[in-house]
């Protein structure tokens, strides 16, 4: 069932996400000033999603508070928004595969850095709309079992957007799609709609900061899955091939996750 809403209750829902007072956010306020970055927006999504009992795509595109509310059809948002395609919330079939740029031989490396504070707080994790969203049930039994939960998470949330940013074709795919499994000796790795994928990733968190490293190989062809309004099981997808030898990549991985970690606190 989809519930209305007003324009202040969604100022108050972008001030409560970014920290900030309701009265300081106008239409012309830049959403990037008060969101964190790709998390900050994800949050707003899943805030809106249960809010409205929808999806609404295009969210993670507008620019200011003005252009959020014309997106969502609320008169008290001055401001021209861009045309919403629907398209934007699943992948079509021109996207499912790679780019000639992407599909070229060589290494595709992804990487993300983020403070654990930018993860909401919850006194619990199973009922917190924004993990119950972003999260498999596998992957908050897990962080659950470890001495810092949201630490863990902040980890698999890097994760996650590193798979993201080394195959671009994937920014359309549920998140709890992209999951990140462990071996028996804790070892990570990633799983696309239930498929391992070839590659090797590194997690690592220190202090307030997380990082995540996903290195891959070659590519042949990733087909997304579309970005569903309710939680329907995703369909199988081929995920990336690696031609580079394990050992290479691995330590390639390390490498990356250790100057991430080094310019993060250089510039904290």
């Amino acid at each position: 069932m989809v519930m209305e809403m007003t324009a202040e209750e969604l100022r108050e829902i972008v001030a409560r996400l970014g920290g900030r007072k309701a009265a300081d956010i106008d239409a012309a306020t830049p959403l990037s000033s008060v969101l964190r970055g790709s998390l900050g927006r994800v949050r707003l999504e899943a805030a809106l999603r249960h809010k409205l009992g929808t999806t609404t795509a295009g969210v993670a595109k507008v620019a200011t508070f003005g252009e959020l509310c014309r997106l969502l059809g609320l008169a008290d948002g001055p401001g021209s928004a861009p045309e919403a395609s629907p398209a934007s919330a699943q992948q079509t079939a021109s996207t499912a595969a790679l780019s000639a740029r992407d599909a070229e031989n060589g290494i595709h490396v992804g990487i993300d850095v983020e403070t654990i504070a930018s993860l909401p707080e919850a006194s619990d994790y199973w009922e917190h709309d924004f993990y119950k969203d972003i999260f498999s049930p596998a992957e908050i039994a897990y962080a659950m079992l470890q001495p810092s939960p949201r630490a863990t998470f902040a980890g698999t949330w890097c994760a996650k957007e590193a798979l993201r940013k080394a195959y671009p074709v994937l920014a359309g795919s549920p998140w709890k799609s992209l999951e990140v499994a462990h071996d028996g000796a804790g070892k990570p790795s990633m799983i696309i709609n239930g498929q391992p994928a070839a590659g090797t990733l590194s997690v690592s968190h220190s202090g307030d900061i997380a990082v995540a490293v996903f290195v891959a190989g070659e590519s042949r062809q990733i087909t997304p899955a579309p970005a569903p309004p309710q939680d329907v099981p995703p369909a199988a997808v081929e995920t990336p091939k690696s031609s580079q030898t394990p050992s290479v990549v691995s330590l390639l991985a390390l490498l990356i996750s250790i100057a991430a970690l080094v310019f993060a606190f250089l510039h904290r």
